[in-house]
């Protein structure tokens, strides 16, 4: 890995995760901003709101690169196809059959990128419920503070509080 790299690793943190889903020729500060968006777009409360959160800006920010992908595949198909059908005079057909034989050429990476893109947004729905329910779990409950049992020596007995108290009026020993 060089310095360059390192750098932009240790600059571009994703904010409730250590993980970073750039590529290397991907600009950080285009990602951070996509993230703060998506953050200040569902305004997480506590982390695990919070890596929910990330995870759906991650997804969006993966299924943005799918599909800048799958439009390379189809340029480089084109170029790389544009000779093979010259001969062809009129436009439109000369498109269709270049369009038809990147399909065919490309059709292996083409099926890459649309089963990532379904996975990603499966994934990504998956954390939008995840998120909801948690927000529907915190809306009827709040937060609940978290209790620590005080270790006792011995069992501890209940104190009768004086108002509840029952009084036992003591006998009477009368002298004989």
């Amino acid at each position: 890995m060089s310095a360059d790299s390192e750098s932009t690793a240790d600059r571009a943190k994703a904010p409730f995760t250590s993980r970073l889903p750039l590529l290397p020729n991907e600009d950080v500060e285009v990602y951070q901003r996509h993230v703060q968006q998506v953050i200040e777009q569902y305004k997480p409360v506590g982390y695990v709101e919070g890596l929910s959160v990330q995870s759906i800006a991650d997804c969006e920010w993966r299924m943005r690169r799918a599909s800048n992908m799958k439009a390379g595949v189809y340029t480089v198909g084109r170029h790389n196809l544009a000779e093979k059908f010259k001969e062809v005079e009129d436009p439109a057909t000369r498109e269709a059959l270049i369009e038809a034989q990147v399909l065919i050429e490309y059709a292996k990476q083409l099926k890459m990128l649309d089963t990532f893109e379904r996975h990603l947004t499966s994934s990504r729905k998956r954390h939008i419920a995840l998120l909801n329910n948690l927000r529907i779990e915190r809306g009827k409950s709040g937060p609940k503070p978290i209790a620590f049992p005080v270790q006792r020596s011995r069992p501890s007995r209940p104190k009768a509080h004086a108002s509840k108290a029952k009084v036992i009026p003591m006998p009477t020993i009368s002298p004989k």
